[in-house]
């Protein structure tokens, strides 16, 4: 594949992620702590975020590596499983700008208040 090619690809690819964060990740995330699904997951079993977001992320890693081994998946393509990974890496940078920054907060929701609270960790 050429430069330009790749350049495009690179741009194709980070164009339907952010599209892809867009419409799952508000499954996953309230709108105001994209990552508090790592956090209050990390809260629960009593891990860290990182540690949880590695969870999740392994599964498309062991994914991606059986179609290198095998050349087929039996469920999602494998550009899926590529995309998924891409947005796990940016959402684990972004775990790691925040404690860089001090600004770790974990966003939840109280369903009896139906409010979402801040816990500062």
């Amino acid at each position: 594949m050429i430069k330009e090619d790749f350049l495009r690809l690179i741009e194709k690819m980070h164009q339907e992620e952010i599209e892809e964060h867009r419409n799952k990740g508000a499954d996953y995330a309230f709108e105001s702590d994209v990552l508090s699904n790592f956090k209050e997951e990390g809260q629960d079993l009593d891990l860290s975020p990182e540690k949880i977001l590695e969870v999740y992320l392994n599964k498309h890693i062991r994914a991606i590596k059986k179609f290198i081994k095998t050349g087929k998946l039996e469920s999602e393509p494998i550009e899926s499983r590529i995309k998924d990974s891409r947005l796990y890496l940016a959402l684990l940078q972004a775990l790691i700008e925040e404690k860089s920054q001090n600004k770790y907060e974990t966003i939840y929701f109280d369903p009896m208040s139906k409010e979402e609270h801040k816990k500062s960790n």
